[in-house]
């Protein structure tokens, strides 16, 4: 049983008023002596038992009619009789989270979403006149707005609800519709998940949101399921709807960070057969800029994934937009058939070079690195190189660079350091070499500052080597060391390294930092750590010969230019986005109307804003995949809009993924209509409590109270 007015307990006291009433009565009896006294003794003598049990009955009624009269008050109701049987104790406050996510378009006949349709129309018809309902979105969760009591105009929403591209977030939608229970005043409340059955977007694995989700959840284990410290979880999904298969493109990459005109470049499309049937040949097709490049027939096997690779040379620097196309594959979910990337291609990417030690050619601290990236020194190549003293630092404009790399220098003054800190924290990238003049108490006080400057991590002490050491490639998927995929340690055998300096990397909290190199003895060679909008590469070794042969070998070259080329290749604002993700790029101030369209052409409407402390043209949320276009004046711009590829994994969602995401969190599971109509049969009715009953208890015990007083009374008048 559960009190759905617990708050008047405390007048349980008034029980006492009638034992006290008893007994002052009892205390203010006055003797009267009398001359037949004698005769009324004998008479009360006789009648004492009788007397004595009319008044602890009196006594006991008037208590009983108190505690009824109270106990009503509190509206005490009678709870389920199991789990998953569902009595609402007063109007409900429901708020209904609809997953309306990329995959709810799943089945070619059938899509899910109409399930999803029919199970939460099945759930409103068990709600009645005077409850509140919610009804939250994922494509919309900033559009949240007061509950509704008209019941068929909920039900009229929930019938037009169509697909988004937006990806699923199971914890960022629950989270909302507690956030909007707080408008809701119903007493029992109920939190009803529709999703599409499918295991994409409960993302279990990240614990720390879902362990602060349970806690907003639960916040009494103690209270009962329905009230605000506890919400009743109710999960309706379609069961299994059948077979499926889908044939999704799950990525398109270019094989390096930098592309110019006129290079050939190595594009990827990942394609992925989900599903447990097969779904037919098709066709792939690479359009550049909406114009078709290539396409290959393309058949793939039950579960089967495979990388295309395709090359291509852009002609003209500037703003570029690849799309991969499926054509043909009657699969069951047509929407992540089509991909798109946006490419800056450049002529030459501004690099500055700050030396420790200046020189001109072959000499200077920098030299090999200059010789890597500009072979020619005429800047007309990849990279545009600018060469300076670390004591020229200061005076030079940051913002003009894409990346800078810091040749053994020795220390930076005051200003040079905050230019550089504020450069990296808007985007920029940085690559550091150690070396013989590098001053390691000046640059862990104020280039690591304990973690909170620019550097990746701490210097440690300079390491003598007996036998030289190599290095050797530890992350061999990453974009900055591309150019090694594959080619095991041949690369690094001749690279011999003398000295270096211990990386102090267990100091950085776990994850951050990326080991692109190491060496034999397992010491990290070169880091790379994110910082603020911005990345610093370290290298534990000198960038010219002090320390070790890595300059004079093959490995060099490739290695600094794909390096330099990863942190300089960043472009900000990013212009590959997400659904629900805004258009943003850097204003023009000669620019005063620029103007923006959708991939069907509709325009698209652009304000004045800022981004990370930028002025920006910025336009709404955008939801729909593919390619938007901005026109900056004669600048034309492309970003590209592609959905989450867990979206499209096909796999059924398991009792073990709710178990893991609610714990210990009672869930009604509901996947038929059958299933929600049993739960909830009689929920809405208020027979379970038990107010009315109590109240008429009270009313009979008063009445025979009463019975009992006039009894009592005929029966003392009689001996009288």
């Amino acid at each position: 049983m559960i009190l759905l007015n617990a708050a008047l307990a405390g007048a349980f006291a008034a029980v006492a008023v009638p034992v006290l009433v008893h007994i002052i009565h009892q205390r203010r009896v006055t003797e009267h002596r009398w001359a037949a006294m004698r005769f009324l003794h004998e008479m009360m003598a006789r009648s004492r038992s009788r007397l004595l049990l009319d008044q602890w009955l009196l006594l006991l009624l008037r208590c009983g009619a108190i505690a009824c009269l109270t106990l009503a008050l509190m509206r005490p109701a009678l709870e389920p009789g199991g789990d998953d049987v569902v009595a609402r104790h007063g109007k409900t406050a429901a708020v209904i989270l609809f997953d309306d996510s990329l995959s709810s378009a799943t089945g070619r006949d059938a899509p899910r979403i109409a399930r999803m349709q029919e199970l939460t129309l099945n759930y409103l018809d068990t709600l009645s006149k005077g409850d509140e309902i919610s009804l939250i979105r994922l494509s919309q969760l900033q559009a949240a707005a007061d509950p509704l009591f008209d019941l068929e105009a909920v039900r009229d929403r929930v019938r037009g609800i169509a697909p988004s591209d937006v990806g699923s977030d199971h914890v960022r939608l629950l989270s909302a519709g507690l956030t909007q229970l707080e408008r809701h005043v119903n007493p029992t409340v109920e939190l009803v998940l529709v999703t599409d059955g499918l295991s994409d977007g409960w993302n279990t694995d990240e614990r720390v949101r879902w362990r602060e989700l349970r806690d907003r959840l639960v916040r009494d284990p103690e209270a009962t399921a329905g009230t605000r410290d506890r919400p009743r979880m109710v999960l309706l999904s379609p069961g299994d709807t059948g077979r499926l298969g889908n044939l999704s493109i799950s990525a398109v990459s270019l094989d390096r960070s930098v592309v110019t005109a006129e290079q050939e470049v190595a594009i990827t499309v990942n394609v992925d057969h989900h599903g447990d049937t097969t779904t037919g040949a098709a066709m792939l097709r690479l359009q550049v800029d909406g114009r078709t490049v290539a396409e290959r027939e393309l058949e793939l096997e039950l579960g089967e994934s495979r990388e295309l690779v395709f090359h291509h040379r852009f002609a003209g620097a500037g703003s570029h937009a690849l799309e991969a196309v499926i054509e043909g594959a009657r699969d069951d979910l047509a929407a992540d058939d089509r991909r798109a990337v946006a490419v800056e291609v450049v002529r030459g990417l501004p690099v500055l070079l700050v030396e420790g030690r200046r020189g001109q050619g072959l000499a200077g601290s920098g030299a090999f690195v200059a010789a890597a990236l500009d072979p020619d020194g005429e800047g007309a190549g990849l990279f545009a190189l600018e060469r300076i003293a670390s004591t020229q630092l200061g005076t030079v404009r940051l913002g003009a660079y894409r990346a800078v790399v810091l040749c053994d220098v020795p220390a930076l003054d005051a200003r040079a350091l905050a230019a550089l800190e504020r450069y990296v924290a808007e985007g920029g990238g940085v690559l550091v070499g150690c070396g013989p003049a590098t001053d390691r108490s000046h640059v862990n006080r104020l280039w690591a500052r304990d973690g909170e400057g620019f550097l990746p991590c701490p210097l440690g002490e300079v390491r003598e080597l007996e036998r030289p050491l190599v290095p050797r490639l530890e992350a061999k998927a990453h974009r900055a060391v591309s150019p090694f995929a594959g080619a095991g340690g041949e690369a690094w055998g001749d690279a011999l390294v003398r000295r270096y300096r211990d990386l102090s990397v267990d100091q950085v909290p776990a994850g951050e930092l990326v080991t692109l190199l190491g060496l034999e003895n397992g010491d990290p060679f070169l880091v790379l750590r994110r910082r603020g909008l911005g990345q610093v590469a370290l290298f534990a070794g000198s960038l010219d010969l002090a320390w070790t042969e890595l300059p004079i070998r093959a490995a060099f070259v490739p290695l600094i230019r794909g390096v330099v080329g990863h942190l300089g290749g960043q472009v900000l604002p990013p212009r590959n986005l997400l659904p629900g993700q805004e258009l943003a790029f850097v204003r023009r101030r000669s620019v005063v109307d620029p103007h923006a369209a959708a991939p069907d052409g509709t325009p698209v409407p652009l304000r004045p804003g800022s981004w990370e402390g930028r002025q920006v043209y910025v336009s709404p949320p955008v939801r729909d995949r593919g390619v938007y276009t901005v026109r900056d004046d004669e600048r034309v711009l492309h970003f590209a809009v592609a959905a989450d590829s867990d979206e499209s994994l096909m796999t059924a969602l398991g009792s073990a993924t709710l178990d893991e995401a609610f714990a210990d969190q009672h869930v009604l599971d509901l996947r038929t209509a059958s299933a929600v109509q049993a739960t909830f049969a009689g929920a809405g009715g208020g027979d379970l409590e038990l107010w009315r009953y109590l109240l008429a208890a009270c009313l009979g015990l008063l009445f025979i109270e009463t019975l009992v007083t006039r009894h009592q009374s005929r029966g003392e008048r009689g001996p009288a």
